[in-house]
């Protein structure tokens, strides 16, 4: 269960990078994102990265009987 959980943890935060590499991308030609939304964004990132390592880890202690 922990090799599947981590491939999951790891899956989500590559798309979720890959996502906001394109609304980087998509927002830059016309004005580069502020500084405040740039944190914002990866805060946000951040956290949703978290929430799955933390629901990764649970599944981990608690495998399915």
């Amino acid at each position: 269960m922990a090799p599947l959980a981590l491939a999951a943890l790891f899956g989500c935060a590559a798309v979720l990078l890959i996502l906001y590499g394109i609304l980087r991308l998509t927002y830059s030609v016309e004005e580069p994102l502020s500084p405040a939304r740039r944190a914002s964004i990866m805060g946000g990132i951040v956290g949703l990265i978290a929430i799955l390592g933390m629901i990764a880890w649970w599944a981990w202690i608690n495998p399915p009987s």
